[in-house]
């Protein structure tokens, strides 16, 4: 393929493609964390806990889709990888606050995790259709 006067081989402009929704991801994920691990009070409203942990996961799962997506992997699998990664991804923050003093993990995160994912994933499926 012709990327400007180059001729880059496919192998290359897979890895080309898909590296800003990679950073985008890692971003992402690298802020969860940091939300995981400091101290948060809610502000009174458990409910504000439950929506940010939706929307959250929900950006992390469509990012991850894309990710893979522009490095072309088959669609079945695009969806398998970012529900997976996004759960696992959360249900591991949920355990490391069960070890921090001043969290707790809670099974009700870990749930608005993986509704947030599938939200996510049909959004990137949905937005990618052929």
């Amino acid at each position: 393929m012709r990327l400007g006067r180059r001729v880059v081989p496919e192998g290359r402009l897979r890895g080309v493609r898909s590296r800003p929704w990679a950073v985008a991801s890692a971003l992402c994920a690298g802020l969860i964390t940091i939300g995981a691990v400091l101290p948060f009070s809610g502000g009174g409203r458990p409910w504000i806990d439950k929506a940010v942990h939706l929307c959250e996961y929900l950006l992390l799962a469509w990012l991850l889709a894309q990710t893979v997506r522009a490095a072309q992997w088959p669609r079945r699998s695009v969806a398998g990888f970012a529900a997976g990664a996004s759960v696992a991804y959360g249900a591991l923050l949920e355990v490391v606050q069960g070890f921090l003093p001043y969290r707790m993990a809670d099974v009700q995160d870990l749930a608005m995790n993986m509704v947030g994912t599938a939200l996510g994933v049909i959004l990137a499926m949905l937005w990618n259709r052929p």
